[in-house]
């Protein structure tokens, strides 16, 4: 068992039980406040401060995150810190006083119970939260749901710097709105993962080593076919560069070759001749894009899909799922699909679908893959890949701001296929793959610019690639 796996709140409460029973009074919570306090000092010990000139305050409710910040506070004492409790109800001015000359402040309103937005008092409170102060978020931040990773009211809701989460990984802290409220997340093992082996977990987060195995080998008897051929049908008149992202992406993945099969600009050819522009031997054709930057279905989409192998549906061309032609070709000649929807293409795939949309992101992911045949990759903060045949749901834990910017996902499309054309690499491997790829070249390219262009985080593919491979 390990810290990359995510269970649900029902689970985690359950080993929890069966835990307490088995030690003494208090002492899951003292291990819990142990880690807490550890925490914070470490913190410290790594900035200007010194224990004696810090202050932390703890903003606490009456539930067990509260007794926890109480009881680290026994242990920071200890240590020379200034410890004061403040109940998320006083609101008056002397408690703001005391707030806003806080080094550390601690999120203990509520944990694994949280199921409302915090209230105003609470709201009021962090208002005063000085900039140069440290927010630490105790389990998970006040204000969302730990089991889908929504927040209930954005503008009451604790946003941490850091979260410092026991026992094991919630949904709520690596998907949905509620990932950029948590801040970076730090583990606390307090012995609870024995006792959740026999819950299977809502869903994992791959590990370097697990990606690792994943990236397609090559050999020096290689050649352009046994890497793999991509067909793409990308871009529009109104996104003409959708194409060339798509492209791009494709084309830093080391794919063997890459057909365009969409309007090719005589600035595009010039751009990317490596490219084979127009139609091409469809039997060489190992996977297929089709979507990207696209407004409305291309003209050529039954021809396009027609013997491909492994395809991936981006954009509007999503929506092709929902029509009889492309499901019986689909069927008749087993292909496999990957769709790439974000949460408003989903909304709509769902009233297409006629079938009931959710903010529990997972849930949406594995509904949408059972009701199409498809695996899902939902993207947004902590983007989910699902499959109906699925044993686990995979959540990306790479992907980060650099990659909130129009034509990521025309890149992500085009390196998914990329990838995908392997012949030994499933959509399912190729997915992911590209999410922890694409993640890290956004990691890279933040080291030379705090928001870099979409084009750096593109020339920081290949490196990324070279990182994960060696």
């Amino acid at each position: 068992m390990s810290q990359n796996l995510i269970f649900s709140v029902a689970d985690i409460r359950e080993a929890e039980k069966t835990l307490i029973n088995k030690l003494p009074n208090r002492a899951l919570m003292e291990r819990a406040a142990f880690g807490l306090a550890s925490f914070i000092a470490q913190l410290i010990r790594h900035s200007e401060l010194t224990p004696n000139q810090t202050r932390v305050v703890a903003i606490i409710g009456k539930g067990n995150n509260g007794e926890d910040c109480l009881v680290a506070g026994e242990y920071l004492k200890q240590k020379g810190f200034e410890f004061i409790a403040i109940n998320q109800g006083e609101d008056g001015e002397n408690s703001k006083k005391i707030i806003a000359t806080a080094n550390v402040v601690l999120d203990g309103i509520v944990g694994l119970g949280s199921n409302s937005p915090i209230g105003k008092s609470a709201a009021s409170l962090f208002s005063v939260v000085s900039k140069n102060a440290v927010v630490v978020a105790v389990d998970l931040p006040s204000g969302i749901n730990p089991d889908t990773g929504e927040v209930f009211d954005e503008n009451f809701v604790v946003k941490a710097d850091y979260t410092v989460t026991f026992g094991a990984l919630k949904t709520g802290l690596v998907t949905g709105k509620a990932k950029r409220f948590c801040g970076k997340l730090h583990f606390v093992d307090i012995g609870l993962m024995p006792y959740l082996k026999k819950f299977t977990p809502v869903a994992l987060i791959p590990t370097e080593e697990q990606l690792t195995t994943l990236y397609p080998r090559r050999s020096a008897a290689s050649h352009k076919y046994s890497k793999g051929v991509v067909a793409i049908n990308a871009g529009s008149k109104k996104y003409p560069g959708a194409a060339l992202l798509t492209l791009q992406g494709a084309i830093e993945s080391g794919v063997g070759m890459i057909t365009y099969q969409g309007d090719a600009s005589e600035s595009l050819i010039k751009k990317l001749p490596q490219v084979v522009y127009g139609e091409s031997n469809k039997s060489k054709v190992t996977a297929a894009v089709l979507g990207p930057g696209q407004s409305s279905y291309a003209k050529n989409y039954l021809q396009f899909i027609s013997g491909c192998k492994k395809l991936i549906l981006d954009a509007t061309a999503i929506g092709l799922l929902t029509l009889k032609p492309v499901q019986r070709l689909i069927e008749k000649e087993k292909i496999q699909v990957l769709i790439t929807p974000h949460e408003k293409e989903a909304h709509d795939l769902c009233l297409a679908l006629k079938i009931p949309f959710t903010q529990d992101r997972i849930q949406l992911a594995k509904s949408l893959a059972q009701v199409t045949g498809a695996i899902c990759l939902l993207k947004g903060p902590g983007a989910i890949v699902a499959g109906a045949d699925f044993e686990t749901v995979l959540i990306d834990g790479a992907g980060n701001e650099a990659l909130a910017t129009a034509g990521s996902g025309d890149v992500l499309a085009g390196l998914i296929g990329g990838l995908a054309a392997s012949p030994n690499t499933s959509l399912r491997q190729a997915a992911i793959l590209a999410l922890a790829i694409l993640g890290a070249a956004g990691q890279l390219a933040k080291s030379f610019a705090p928001d870099p262009a979409l084009d750096l985080v593109v020339q920081s593919i290949p490196v990324a690639i070279s990182e994960l491979v060696n």
